[in-house]
């Protein structure tokens, strides 16, 4: 349900039903898919962003034509402030469209339009490679810890009997 039928079904008395994170997730690339413009709208859709991800938006969500998330068309339309919000939810900045492009990939084709992107991208990257490398120390430190080791398995011989599974 989008959010123009959530509030007609209320001012026609139906019964609110709350939206799911995906359809946040659906209206929050909606809202980063937009071209920049006038300052004052730029502003409202900033701030529509935010409270879509206060409300859990779901960030991993990819638009059915282009498999983009939410993060890649912000970086694509250059929504600074869009960008720097989904950035602190932690998303997959691994995570690519069907073009094959992350948002780094994208923003790297404009470094001089994208300088503030791309150092985000950065920090954001280097933030949680760091965070994987802690808890890889955690998980090593600890003491039930054990590294998987490659089984050994042999072939067990070949049975031939005389119950027909044998060759002959």
């Amino acid at each position: 349900m989008s959010l123009a039928n959530a509030f007609n079904n209320a001012a026609a008395g139906a019964p609110f039903v709350p939206l799911d994170r995906k359809a946040l997730g659906q209206e929050l690339i909606d809202l980063a898919r937009r071209p920049m413009d006038g300052a004052s709208q730029n502003l409202n859709i900033n701030q529509r962003a935010q409270e879509l991800l206060d409300k859990g938006a779901d960030i991993t969500v990819t638009d059915a034509e282009h498999g983009r998330t939410a993060l890649i068309w912000a970086v694509q339309s250059g929504r600074l402030r869009i960008v720097e919000a989904i950035l602190k939810r932690e998303p997959n900045l691994n995570a690519r469209g069907n073009d094959g492009q992350s948002a780094m990939d994208i923003a790297l084709k404009n470094p001089n339009k994208n300088k503030q992107i791309v150092e985000l991208l950065r920090k954001a990257q280097d933030a949680a490679r760091a965070k994987l490398l802690e808890e890889l120390n955690d998980m090593r430190s600890r003491r039930d810890f054990t590294p998987l080791k490659p089984l050994n398995i042999q072939k067990r011989p070949h049975r031939r009997g005389n119950n027909g599974q044998g060759r002959r």
